[in-house]
């Protein structure tokens, strides 16, 4: 499981410095809700459930890698 959260934190963080943040989180939130068929959430929208994580620019690397 590390290994793949690995994969998966090196791929965010790829998308993120080539699209920005705004660009990059629906590939890991809205896309993935939408193709596993889960309805009213993967955004923040009212009527959406969701859970919301904010974070500090500089220091997402080390909340990424936190154990």
């Amino acid at each position: 499981m590390e290994k793949a959260s690995k994969k998966l934190r090196n791929e965010f963080i790829h998308l993120k410095n080539e699209l920005g943040y705004e660009n990059a989180l629906p590939f890991f939130t809205k896309n993935v809700a939408n193709v596993l068929g889960f309805q009213h959430t993967g955004q923040v929208k009212e009527g959406y459930d969701c859970d919301l994580v904010i974070w500090k620019e500089d220091q997402i690397q080390k909340v990424i890698t936190k154990k």
